[in-house]
């Protein structure tokens, strides 16, 4: 037979008037009144694609209704909008060419060409169930084309696969020579892949020509982002990528003594 054990003075929360926080006010107020639970709900949503118009509602709920009830559509009431304050010349950041780097990028080349941004997305995946075999694609996206419509997966293009070196002696796998032929392999075969765009091959200086609609446009391709995780991050930027290194954040270069002290970077 099993018996049902309880715990002396075990507090089981449910609905709000069953917490600890309605106790406490409870014992403030007359003991023949009652408290009327006040749920605030606030989150800034944007009114276009772009994302450069927004708006910040905030709701208000009421705790005394149960919870099931409470979660229906019109158990919440608006109560308004908050305000939100504009600076002049404030930036507005939704697509890459609203961003500073676009702007600077745009600085460096003649005024009548145009921005060919590429972003590259890189994560190794495992080919059996057991994770000994491995590819390591390369993936390039457009930073031109907006958002909503590069996510979207014919918006990718699969670049080639990155070469992974292997050796069956762990000692040699280990060593300074191999870790430095590891990383000049990752670097060379990215360069190989991004050669033709950046190769100068035509009599008004570097940049790209390419026909849109019929037209002919001048670009100059410029790398913008990178989209990896913390390991393929680590090759990119040739750290190591142990986090018993002194250094082992690939952005920050900060040393792992001062990772934890907000006040040292």
């Amino acid at each position: 037979m099993y018996k049902k054990l309880e715990i002396e003075n075990e507090q089981s929360y449910g609905e709000q008037y069953t917490g600890n926080w309605w106790k406490k006010a409870k014992e403030l107020i007359p003991s023949v009144a009652y408290i009327l639970s006040i749920i605030l709900y606030s989150d800034a949503i944007t009114t276009d694609t772009l994302g450069k118009g927004s708006l910040h509602p905030i709701y208000i709920f009421l705790g005394n209704i149960s919870t099931w009830r409470r979660n229906k559509e019109d158990a919440k009431q608006l109560l308004g909008y908050l305000p939100i304050l504009s600076i002049e010349n404030e930036q507005s950041y939704g697509e890459q060419y609203t961003g500073n780097w676009w702007k600077k990028a745009k600085e460096l080349i003649p005024s009548v060409a145009y921005i060919l941004s590429i972003i590259l997305y890189s994560d190794a995946i495992t080919t059996d169930t057991l994770g000994k075999g491995s590819l390591h694609p390369i993936y390039i996206f457009l930073g031109n084309i907006s958002t909503w419509r590069r996510n979207k997966e014919d918006a990718k293009q699969l670049l080639g696969y990155l070469p992974i070196l292997s050796v069956k002696d762990e000692r040699k796998k280990k060593s300074s020579e191999f870790k430095k032929l590891v990383h000049e392999t990752f670097h060379n075969f990215i360069k190989f892949l991004l050669d033709s765009l950046f190769t100068n091959d035509n009599d008004d200086g570097d940049g790209i020509e390419l026909k849109i609609d019929n037209e002919i446009f001048w670009f100059f391709p410029r790398v913008s982002t990178i989209i990896c995780d913390w390991l393929e991050a680590c090759t990119f930027s040739l750290t190591y990528k142990s986090t018993n290194s002194n250094y082992s954040c690939h952005f920050c270069l900060v040393s792992k003594e001062n990772l934890n002290n907000m006040f040292k970077g």
